[in-house]
């Protein structure tokens, strides 16, 4: 069994997500686990419509990021979380910038290589 893993602040890797504006820092990622992807990512004049391929939780950090989808708009400030079942389509708005914890389950070995969830 592979012991902890600490992902300090400096050592994190932010890669882009296409040409979206998301930026990905992959914490836990395929192939460390077979179940569950984490990282910190940042939005920054973001307008992307997706469609969730995963169950997947996000924790505003800071800033401010408004999802939209077809139960009407939610906006997450610091402290803020909101869960998205696999299946839905949203809309990330966010025209400024924010900071939010993303995680996903299941997570894949195609998510790893593909580029994964926004």
């Amino acid at each position: 069994m592979p012991g902890m893993k600490l992902i300090k602040a400096s050592q994190r890797d932010f890669v882009p997500l296409g040409d979206t504006g998301i930026q990905m820092g992959r914490d836990i990622w395929s192939p460390e686990s077979q179940t569950i992807g984490c990282g910190l990512y940042t939005y920054d004049n973001v307008y992307v419509e997706w469609e969730v391929s995963y169950d997947e939780y996000m924790y505003c950090v800071d800033g401010s990021l408004t999802m939209r989808g077809d139960d009407g708009i939610h906006v997450m400030n610091p402290g803020d979380g909101i869960f998205i079942p696999k299946g839905n389509k949203v809309i990330y708005d966010c025209p400024e910038k924010a900071s939010v914890v993303v995680v996903i389950y299941p997570v894949s070995q195609s998510t790893a290589v593909d580029g994964g969830e926004a």
